[in-house]
């Protein structure tokens, strides 16, 4: 082949031990690195969302006064020099996330046009986002249950599939939860990192001329709206968890008990047996399980 793709996240996150390796794996090719990156207060936010949404126990959101720590895995042009460091004549692109700059605003058309590739026939175009994540007032809702009872692994897993069902039906609150002051300081913390990166590897001014993140108001959380809002939450979730999950796989016995309504007799030897005209299976497709490639689902 003439061209290897290599495509994962947890690259970033890479310790040098670990890229030494790849780099001798990979010592008979020639290596390029295409790097999106995401404005760091942004991506910090989002990130505690969606490690919220994957725990299996309570993660607190911090305050809006609690001081916010710099991470030196989001100092990107740090991140990029220790590649270089390690991988001989490395090329290096760098490149702000921004929908907006895409063609059709899709990151993988932008992939594909940086590789000098044109998408296969027929290939199939997933709209929308797939890793859906949830919004300040569902992880508030989230880390309050976890709180408040002692849940399993799978009841926390229903759960959060029930928070992120009802911010589909109900569209997404506020993402963002630091204060205008913090995401200040956080900007003026990367401010000299993001002004190399983008001198050395030609990125986008975007990462420091973003505009302001819409962030918590203190005085509209102070007045109760977002807790009315978390309050909110837990009503629809706590209705959409009287219809419990399929989770896609399979059961039988006394686990589709769970999912019969009016009509039926109990669980015999030799199955469940409908005892009236009209018999109510109450269930729900576990939204997760369901990917936009797929073309039907077979309950």
């Amino acid at each position: 082949q003439q061209k290897i793709v290599l495509s994962w996240e947890g690259a970033h996150f890479l310790k040098k031990k670990q890229i030494k390796k790849l780099a001798k794996a990979l010592s008979p090719w020639k290596v390029r690195i295409v790097y999106y990156l995401r404005e760091q207060a942004d991506v910090m936010q989002s990130g505690l969302l969606q490690q919220i949404k994957s725990q299996k126990k309570p993660v607190s959101i911090p305050a809006i006064d609690t001081e916010v720590v710099p991470r030196k895995s989001r100092d990107y042009h740090r991140t990029l020099k220790r590649w270089q460091a390690v991988f001989p004549e490395l090329t290096c692109e760098a490149v702000y996330f921004d929908r907006g700059d895409f063609p059709n605003g899709d990151v993988v058309f932008d992939f594909l046009r940086r590789l000098g590739c044109d998408p296969d026939e027929g290939f199939r175009v997933v709209e929308g986002d797939i890793n859906h994540s949830l919004d300040v007032p569902s992880a508030l809702a989230l880390t309050r249950q976890l709180e408040s009872s002692d849940m399993d692994a799978k009841s926390i897993r229903s759960l959060v599939d029930t928070l992120l069902l009802q911010i589909k039906l109900h569209g997404s609150g506020q993402k963002h939860f630091l204060s205008e002051q913090q995401v200040a300081e956080l900007r003026v913390h990367y401010a000299e990192s993001n002004r190399q990166l983008i001198e050395e590897f030609g990125l986008s001014d975007k990462l420091v001329s973003a505009p302001p993140l819409v962030s918590v108001d203190s005085n509209s959380t102070g007045s109760g709206r977002l807790e009315q809002q978390v309050e909110e939450v837990l009503a629809r979730a706590n209705d959409l968890q009287n219809y419990p999950a399929l989770f896609g796989d399979m059961q039988r016995g006394t686990e589709l008990g769970q999912y019969l309504g009016d009509g039926w007799d109990d669980l015999q030897s030799g199955g469940i047996r409908s005892n009236s005209e009209s018999s109510q299976l109450r269930l729900r497709p576990f939204l997760q399980a369901l990917k936009p490639s797929h073309d039907w689902v077979h309950i």
